[in-house]
């Protein structure tokens, strides 16, 4: 997952995320890591890489449906 904010997160920390709930989806909780982190100077926002870790199969099935709502969105903007 790609995630930009203006607060630096350190790789080493290990993230616990909140999704949706979203249109018909319900919402998810699921545990990560910063893979990758990048600063834009242009935006003063930080960019990062973000790893999910010890998901089930629902959860990855569930995140996968954000994933691709979320892109039809982005595309029809």
């Amino acid at each position: 997952m790609l995630m930009v904010t203006d607060k630096e997160i350190f790789k080493r920390d290990d993230l616990r995320f909140r999704i949706g709930p979203y249109k018909h989806l319900q919402g998810i909780i699921c545990r990560g890591r910063i893979a990758h982190k990048r600063f834009m100077s242009s935006s003063k926002k930080w960019v990062y890489g973000v790893v999910f870790f010890q998901m089930n199969e629902k959860q990855s099935e569930l995140l996968s449906r954000y994933l691709a709502i979320l892109c039809i969105e982005g595309s029809e903007q």
